[in-house]
């Protein structure tokens, strides 16, 4: 599981810590496959380790005089980023603000 969400080497040296850490592993895991078939399902061929390579690439721009929130970066990856949200039926206001 470590491999597949990309994580290097791990000293953990309680059993709580170690069973603590599988369960978010396994967690990120699950939410990720989730997001995948949903994504899939809605015609967007990309899995959420992909997408959240490609959206390093994407910044956030707060106006604080207008008190507006943009994203700024490659045009196809704002209107991709814009399709995923509406594919998982989020509210983008819940992730910019």
């Amino acid at each position: 599981m470590k491999d597949g969400m990309g994580m290097d080497r791990v000293y953990l040296h309680k059993p709580s810590r170690e069973n603590a850490m599988m369960f978010v592993i396994a967690l990120a895991t699950t939410i990720s496959d989730m997001i995948h078939v949903v994504l899939t399902s809605k015609g967007i061929g990309h899995t959420a380790e992909d997408l959240a390579g490609r959206m390093t690439t994407l910044t956030l721009i707060h106006d604080r005089k207008h008190d507006v929130e943009t994203l700024d970066g490659p045009e196809a990856l704002r209107d991709l980023y814009f399709n995923c949200i509406g594919a998982l039926d989020v509210d983008p206001d819940h992730i910019l603000h």
